[in-house]
């Protein structure tokens, strides 16, 4: 890790610009007790902060190597109190002090906390996945394309490897929005602020409903789903034993699961979800999943893109394996967890062998 800190009272240019920001949301928004009114200013800071994160950058050497660093910053909503946005920041730094891998990303400060703020810095890349996918407007790289996925998808899913084979740690937030791109070759995992260390027995609690009814349902597993639902509680008659004949919750299968979510959204631009409630057994594209049988009726809402696909298979003299392609989505998004690929039958599928790993 790079010994880097920063005495931001020395900044005076980022410290007026961050003061002067924070006034300009006070005036929009006064404090209220009230939590949930605070925990809507906070995201309103968050987000107006956002543009500094992004802005602040240092340029270090370490090995000779010159890197970019980025602030990674939560702003008090008042002087010396401290939210869940400060808790998580800390847990990521936690878990980022024990990791060690080409594809997962690097600190590059101790982390800091004063009267207005918790921060830390670490290495910026060019441009998040989400990023890359929705918005390929980068004029210094080439056309995007399946193989740029297929090196971005082996590359994170060795880190994920790592995280659940060495270190027993599970990532919980893996979307496009995580997986950072420093050039065509490279791509590394971010945010471990829901990370945490895995469980022998994550059996179903009010504690895990907690942890996960507020989240984003985009990338979340379905067993996930149904909890968040509140369609399983301990006492019912269905219980999570009936759908998956255990009571136990496997985070690296739903991150296995996010992943594949990831994968999807990457290639194919959108949700394999006909609404927005995610990847519930009863929507009308995602139930397809459920069975070989039904894999034909789920991959006929996408035919066009994978006509698309073959079209530029031929233009390009490629050889994307769409069927591959196909298999490796199907059974890293399988309704059940124990049928789910784990990360080394991932890092091994034919679809993402020849792949560049830097």
């Amino acid at each position: 890790m790079l010994n880097i800190s920063y005495d931001y009272s020395q900044n005076t240019v980022f410290q007026k610009q961050q003061d002067s920001k924070i006034q300009k949301i006070l005036q929009k928004k006064r404090l209220n007790s009230n939590t949930s009114d605070n925990d809507k200013y906070q995201q309103l800071i968050l987000q107006e902060t956002q543009s500094l994160q992004k802005s602040f950058q240092s340029n270090q050497c370490q090995n000779g190597e010159q890197i970019t660093c980025f602030l990674k910053e939560v702003v008090h909503k008042q002087l010396d109190y401290h939210t869940k946005q400060c808790y998580l920041l800390e847990n990521e730094y936690y878990f980022l002090c024990q990791i060690s891998h080409p594809h997962i990303i690097k600190l590059a400060s101790e982390l800091k906390s004063d009267c207005k703020s918790c921060y830390f810095t670490l290495e910026k890349g060019f441009c998040d996945m989400y990023d890359r996918t929705f918005r390929q407007d980068h004029s210094n790289l080439k056309d995007y394309d399946l193989n740029e996925v297929r090196n971005c998808i082996k590359q994170i899913a060795l880190a994920l490897h790592y995280l659940h084979t060495e270190l027993h740690i599970s990532h919980n937030d893996i979307k496009p929005e995580n997986i950072i791109m420093f050039d065509k070759n490279l791509f590394k995992l971010a945010d471990f602020g829901y990370a945490k260390q895995l469980e022998k027995a994550l059996i179903y609690s009010s504690d895990l409903y907690n942890k996960w009814k507020y989240r984003c349902k985009e990338y979340m597993a379905p067993e996930l789903i149904q909890i968040v639902n509140n369609n399983i509680t301990i006492n019912s008659k269905k219980t999570l034993t009936d759908i998956f004949n255990n009571c136990y919750i496997d985070e690296t299968k739903t991150d296995v699961f996010a992943l594949g979510m990831s994968i999807f959204v990457m290639i194919f631009s959108v949700l394999p979800f006909k609404t927005q409630e995610g990847a519930f057994f009863e929507d009308e594209i995602f139930q397809y999943l459920d069975s070989k049988s039904s894999y034909v009726s789920f991959w006929m809402n996408f035919k066009d893109i994978l006509n698309e696909f073959e079209k530029e298979e031929k233009a390009r003299q490629q050889n994307y394996g769409i069927e591959n392609l196909k298999d490796l989505l199907e059974n890293m998004l399988c309704h059940n967890p124990q049928e789910r690929f784990n990360t080394l039958q991932i890092i091994t599928h034919p679809w993402l062998q020849d792949t560049i790993n830097p």
